[in-house]
């Protein structure tokens, strides 16, 4: 998922239901979500796809994924705000799915890393980092390159102009919070209070508070009902917030920041707990302090 801000527009493609990737577009406005169907172009059926929005450009980017059958893509598509046209740049990140995308307004680019490549025997994960000039893919070769972990988040930190990585599936539960200013990722250690290693948490940059915000996630371990915590961070520290309510504990839900209503969007994702598991479908939104479920 990502905000088209010239559409005034969250834009969600693709996902799994039932086990089978899905293909379809849908567009949410603010108060209601509308299906884009009758599209003569349209990226094939996936999961796993990395999304940002060019503000450049002013188009949605969505590269990769997972296809039918467990198929990594390396395909580039953009969104205009009406369809979907697919991309030839002359270079392009290896086949991968579970890569993460941001766009960066200090860099004035999308950057892409990580993800996992599936053709090998055993998958791996991927620490390349990439950029996107608005017609073409280059591998950036940081000072310092975090490991690829399985499945990290991306968001944009502004007031340090960073863009930052959380999250990790793998056996290292590596919870450090990494910072990339364009020439280097720089790792910052758990101090203080700080969340645990968390696998495909939701996690998104609010540019008008100037906090990264990440809520969920899978913890692997620990008691059940797993918690559904919200946590900010201001560029030097994590706080654990408290608002009223909150979504249902859960796993691989996008979220983004709507620049029209200066609110965070989330969606869907995986449920964690007793009668809350497998695929959701409910929308929230988060104003900086409180929770707001969406029907």
């Amino acid at each position: 998922m990502a905000y088209d801000q010239a559409a005034h527009a969250a834009v969600l493609f693709g996902g799994t239901a039932g086990g089978a990737p899905l293909g379809d577009t849908w567009t949410w406005d603010g108060a209601h979500w509308l299906e884009r169907s009758g599209l003569t172009a349209s990226p094939s059926a996936r999961l796993g796809a990395a999304m940002a929005y060019d503000e450049h450009t002013q188009q949605v980017i969505l590269f990769g994924g997972q296809g039918p059958g467990g198929n990594a893509l390396d395909d580039t598509w953009a969104w205009d705000g009406s369809a979907w046209h697919q991309l030839q740049p002359s270079h392009s990140p290896s086949k991968r799915e579970g890569a993460s995308a941001v766009y960066d307004p200090a860099l004035s680019t999308m950057i892409l890393f990580g993800g996992m490549n599936d053709s090998t025997a055993m998958p791996s994960a991927i620490d390349d980092t990439w950029s996107w000039n608005g017609t073409d893919w280059t591998q950036l070769k940081p000072g310092q390159s975090p490991a690829g972990g399985v499945r990290p988040r991306l968001a944009f930190l502004a007031g340090r102009n960073l863009v930052e990585r959380f999250g990790d599936c793998i056996e290292s539960r590596d919870n450090r919070l990494y910072g990339f200013d364009g020439q280097t990722w720089a790792a910052a250690s758990p101090t203080g209070s700080w969340p645990g290693a968390l696998c495909l948490p939701s996690l998104a940059g609010d540019p008008t508070r100037k906090q990264l915000i990440l809520f969920g996630g899978n913890p692997g371990t620990g008691p059940t009902p797993l918690p559904a915590d919200t946590w900010i961070y201001n560029g030097s520290g994590w706080a654990k917030a408290t608002p009223s309510q909150s979504p249902p504990a859960r796993y691989d839900a996008p979220m983004v920041y709507d620049t029209d209503h200066h609110l965070l969007v989330l969606f869907g994702g995986q449920g964690l707990n007793q009668g809350q598991t497998g695929p959701l479908n409910d929308t929230w939104t988060w104003d900086g302090a409180n929770w707001t479920a969406h029907q």
